[in-house]
């Protein structure tokens, strides 16, 4: 059998030789194109025409589990292109900015950035894309609310597509700790002011000699100082807490309840009164009543109570009225007694003057000189008598009030 040989091809036949040749080629570089591609990663699914019409073939690449990492991140990343433009995004970015996820892929993150904070964030882009940089940046909502973040930003390889990766950490809630933490530090700090203003008062008030207590709006004691307890005969664990009739007795609280009402409508009480405690018998005590006031300043509370047991004064008091009663009844009783003599005496002279001035008038001056100093007796008696009764009209003034 003859073969034939390439001198014997037709030339039509040789032209179709190397257009299937050159075919061959095209596919064979669109197939290395699409190895390297698969390879590289830039190609996540391909499609297939064939019989049963297109198919879509994904590719499980070695890059896979990490977008699935990515997306499920709490915090918010992306990938920026050289001039800010957002190349991907996940669902937490999208989720903290408050924007749909569609929108954002081609924006510019530098939009989505307070105004405030536009230099910061600049800086740290111009750092990022030389190397990492770290920072505090204001992201603006779409409702024009502003979220604290802190955001971290590095260079990406050439080849990826992207120039920069963001990931941005919501620190709202680190905020809101950060505040409630500090609110604590505050109030603890005013707790341990006040509770070592509370012991220097406790302090003082214990050394003061003036009883001091505080009482409720309920008649209940809230506190007393040491002076106070030792007065009243009992530890202050018993008092404080106990109603103000328990402690005092039934009697001397009746005696103090007007001044107790009077304190509680928000008047400044100050008196003088005799009580009758139960334990302690009638006692003369000085008392100033101030209202306690709530921290608004409106409503009385309470009020506090400064006491001091002037019994030992009064009973000087009534010692000193005693004796200077019993020194003008002296005084009234002497006057009397010396007027008594005083009128004969007058009289003698006079008859003594009329029977001897006929005699001699040698025993003229004589007289002159006795009347003298007898009316002057008498006028000092006088004085004397007037201011007994002036100091009785006094004394029977100060009953009558």
């Amino acid at each position: 059998m003859h073969e034939p040989n390439v001198a014997e091809t037709s030339p039509t036949s040789w032209s179709e030789l190397e257009a299937e040749n050159a075919d061959l080629r095209r596919r064979l570089e669109e197939a290395e194109e699409t190895i390297h591609a698969i390879q590289t990663g830039a190609v996540d699914a391909f499609v297939v025409e064939g019989p049963e019409g297109v198919r879509v073939y994904t590719l499980e690449g070695a890059e896979r589990p990490y977008r699935l990492l990515v997306e499920r991140m709490q915090q918010g990343a992306a990938t920026l292109r050289a001039d800010g433009t957002i190349v991907y995004c996940n669902e937490s970015l999208a989720e903290l900015i408050e924007v749909p996820h569609e929108q954002l892929i081609g924006a510019v993150l530098h939009d989505f950035v307070a105004a405030e904070d536009h230099t910061v964030y600049e800086d740290l882009f111009s750092q990022g894309l030389s190397e990492s940089s770290r920072g505090e940046a204001r992201l603006r909502r779409s409702d024009g609310r502003l979220v604290p973040a802190y955001l971290t930003l590095n260079r990406l390889p050439r080849d990826g597509g992207a120039d920069l990766g963001v990931l941005v950490t919501d620190l709202t809630t680190q905020r809101h700790h950060e505040e409630l933490a500090a609110a604590h530090k505050a109030l603890r700090a005013q707790e341990l002011r006040l509770l070592a203003k509370e012991r220097q008062f406790q302090h003082i008030s214990d050394h003061a000699a003036v009883l001091i207590a505080q009482c409720s709006r309920d008649l209940r004691f809230e506190f007393v100082n040491r002076a106070c307890a030792e007065f009243l005969g009992r530890p202050s664990e018993q008092i404080i807490g106990k109603p103000i009739a328990e402690i005092l007795g039934r009697d001397a609280f009746q005696a103090i309840r007007p001044y107790i009402d009077r304190v509680l409508a928000g008047e400044q009480v100050d008196y003088e009164s005799e009580i009758p405690y139960s334990r302690k018998g009638p006692r003369w005590m000085r008392v100033i009543y101030v209202p306690d006031f709530d921290q608004l300043g409106e409503k009385v509370c309470g009020w506090i109570a400064a006491i001091t047991d002037i019994t030992e004064r009064k009973r000087m008091e009534t010692a000193l009225q005693d004796a200077d009663r019993r020194k003008d009844e002296f005084l009234a009783t002497l006057a009397h007694e010396l007027r008594n003599p005083l009128a004969p005496i007058c009289n003698a002279l006079h008859v003594l003057r009329e029977s001897t001035q006929r005699h001699s008038l040698r025993t003229e001056p004589v007289f002159d000189m006795m009347e003298r100093q007898v009316n002057h007796m008498v006028r000092l008696v006088d004085d004397l008598m007037e201011v007994s009764r002036i100091r009785a009209a006094k004394s029977s003034f100060r009953k009558s009030a």
